[in-house]
This record gives structure tokens, C-alpha cells and sequence, in this order.
């Protein structure tokens, strides 16, 4: 036992460390971004610190010392959401005829997708109000007409991007979970412990002025991946299953973002 506390009380002086070597914010999941001490005294009005753009659900091993648990550098999920109606709005319009095949198949990088589909954009004569859940991103989020992987903060994220986040929304280390296959559910997504992480991660969005995660009443987000023409990746937040969908059928859009 003693063995195991120092162990402990030493990642606990490596992390110190290399925070003050670098000069950089040790951040753990579920923490506000970029000050995870800002305190509110309503939803969305800070009354210490600085105002939170989103909230930590992944931490990078590279940056950690306790296998992903804390770290200096990880990604973020925006406060707000796009769910029109309650449901969401489409992947792209296109449909019969107007087939859009943008080659956005990346499945662990929204960032490259959404360059594809801007590219496609740009070399097809279309416009990003063909593509509602990017155009969300781009314009809402971005304050932009169009998608700059080098300027822009917010992209849609990949398939595997989103099951990364829906990990981290339930408390969970994504490198750590046993095998997790599409069309299957994540592992321990019904336990008391994923349940009670879930709330916890929604009361700090809410806390924050955000949207709530949807877990119950259409809990379908789109990834920016593209499987065919008319499909596209949807991952349920109720347990993380993913499976492919109708383009022109209605899911949340959450917008993520790298630290």
C-alpha cells in the first residue's frame, strides 16, 4: 500500500513539473478549457477566471503521465450544438440526382474531412449550404465563409473522433477500452459509473451557458465521414453505437477542437 501511494504522490511531482517546465495547464476530462478554475455564478456568467470555449473529453498519451488520464494537450468539445427541431439537420442535401461524393473518408481526422469537402466545394460549384452540418461549423462556429485547417479552430469531428468524445463524456480513457467495433455498443456504457460521468459532464456544460450532450430523445451526432454517396457515419450517444445513415436525414452536430 505504501508502494502503491508513493507511486502515486510521484506522477503527482512529474506532472507538477513538467507543467512548470513548459508553462503550460495540466488538464484532466471533464475540465473547462482554457481555464479549468473559472467559477459561475449563473449559467454562462463567469465570476472568476476566464470564460470556457469547451470542455476537455480527451487527453493526449503524449502529453501524460498517468496513461491519458491528465495532460497538457488533448481535444475539446464545443458548448453549443446544432439540433434543429430537436433532431438536427442533414449531412448534405444532395439526393436521387444530386449525389454528392466528396471523398471525405478520413476516419480519425474531421480536420482533413472537412478540407476534402471544401476542396470539393470549391471544384464542383457548390456552395456549404450544400453541406449543413459543415456549414453549421464553418460559419457558427468558425465566424468564417469557408473551411482553413491552418486558421480555423472548430472542425466536424471524425468518426472515431466522435467515439473518442463519447468515451470521454462517460468518464472513460478511449485508449483503454477493450475492443470497440462498429455497430457495437462501447463497453461499460450502462454502468453506474459511465451514467454518473455523463451527468457530471452535462451539469458543466449547462453550467457553462452549453447545450447539453443529448443521451435519450434523438442522441444521433453526425462525424464528418463520409462511407458512400448517400451514407454517412452517425455515432448514438445513448451508447455510442455507430452505424451509417441517409445523408439527408436530420443528427445533432457538435463541433470539437484540438489543445
Amino acid at each position: 500500500m505504501k508502494t502503491r501511494k508513493m507511486m502515486i504522490i510521484l506522477v503527482g511531482i512529474v506532472v507538477v513539473l513538467a507543467s512548470c517546465k513548459t508553462g503550460k495547464e495540466v488538464y484532466k476530462i471533464g475540465d473547462y478549457y482554457p481555464d479549468p478554475k473559472v467559477k459561475f455564478s449563473a449559467p454562462g456568467t463567469v465570476s472568476k477566471g476566464t470564460m470556457p470555449i469547451g470542455v476537455v473529453f480527451w487527453i493526449d498519451p503524449a502529453s501524460s503521465q498517468d496513461g491519458g488520464k491528465t495532460g497538457m494537450a488533448g481535444m475539446i468539445v464545443s458548448l453549443a450544438e446544432e439540433n434543429t427541431d430537436g433532431k438536427g439537420i442533414k449531412w448534405d442535401d444532395g439526393w436521387d440526382i444530386n449525389v454528392y461524393h466528396t471523398e471525405a473518408t478520413d476516419m480519425n481526422s474531421g480536420s482533413a474531412n472537412m478540407a476534402t469537402v471544401a476542396n470539393y466545394i470549391a471544384t464542383n460549384n457548390k456552395s456549404w449550404n450544400n453541406f449543413p452540418a459543415f456549414n453549421w461549423v464553418v460559419t457558427k462556429m468558425n465566424g468564417q465563409t469557408d473551411y482553413n485547417a491552418t486558421r480555423d479552430r472548430w472542425y466536424l469531428p471524425a468518426k472515431n473522433e466522435l467515439k473518442m468524445l463519447y468515451a470521454g463524456f462517460s468518464g472513460k480513457v478511449y485508449e483503454s477500452l477493450p475492443e470497440w467495433i462498429d455497430g457495437a455498443n462501447m463497453a461499460g456504457y450502462d454502468d453506474a459509473g459511465s451514467v454518473e460521468a455523463r451527468n457530471v459532464f452535462n451539469q458543466a456544460i449547462v453550467a457553462a451557458g452549453g447545450a447539453p450532450l443529448e443521451t435519450s430523445s434523438d442522441p444521433y451526432y453526425w462525424s464528418s465521414v463520409e462511407d458512400y454517396d448517400v451514407l454517412a457515419w452517425v455515432v448514438n450517444f445513448q451508447n455510442g453505437y455507430s452505424f451509417i445513415d441517409p445523408k439527408p436525414n436530420p443528427s445533432r452536430v457538435r463541433a470539437i477542437s484540438a489543445f
